[in-house]
């Protein structure tokens, strides 16, 4: 137990410094929290977004494929990211946490690792350039006694974000549903 407060207490120091001087608005990490503030990152994406007129939504279902031009609801679109922040409590001895600097000491990624598998969020992934966040990718498994279901997604702040779930229920063929969302405004 103690081995896992000293290297947090090693990993926050480090990343105090490397941070210092850094704009606070650029990263959604905060004192307060343990870990990457997902859920407050995509509430200032969804405000920021807010005026985006439309996008370019292709959706597969089974190999089935569809591609429109629409408005959406970015906050309702955004929730699924959300979802999967892992910023509990409960979670702190849950996951492991890793980082990556730069030749230039600037944080490259930071990564989380689901030590128990019954977590929902098993894997996230930040990736950063220039202290902004460039992507975000996620792994979320959930089993039950008759389906299991795995889903990855990826956002790209000034691009858009892509779903791809599996789900795999007992006396029931698999599906898998795949969602590409462009931002075109």
């Amino acid at each position: 137990m103690w081995q896992r407060r000293f290297f947090y207490g090693c990993f926050l120091f480090v990343f105090s410094l490397n941070f210092g001087a850094c704009d606070s608005s650029s990263l959604a990490i905060k004192e307060q929290d343990r870990f990457f503030d997902l859920k407050g990152f995509f509430e200032e994406e969804t405000s920021r977004l807010s005026g985006l007129g439309k996008v370019r939504k292709t959706t597969k279902i089974d190999g089935q494929e569809e591609t429109k031009d629409l408005a959406i609801d970015i906050a309702a679109e955004l929730k699924i990211f959300a979802g999967s922040d892992i910023n509990r409590v409960a979670w702190l001895d849950s996951y492991q946490v890793d980082s990556l600097l730069g030749e230039d000491k600037n944080l490259r990624q930071l990564s989380y690792l689901a030590l128990e598998e019954d977590l929902r969020t098993q894997r996230l992934q930040i990736y950063f350039s220039k202290n902004t966040v460039d992507s975000i990718t996620i792994l979320n498994k959930t089993s039950t006694a008759i389906a299991e279901s795995q889903q990855r997604i990826r956002y790209v702040p000034q691009t858009g974000y892509a779903i791809q779930s599996e789900q795999d229920i007992s006396f029931a063929s698999k599906h898998a549903l795949e969602v590409q969302v462009a931002f075109l405004d």
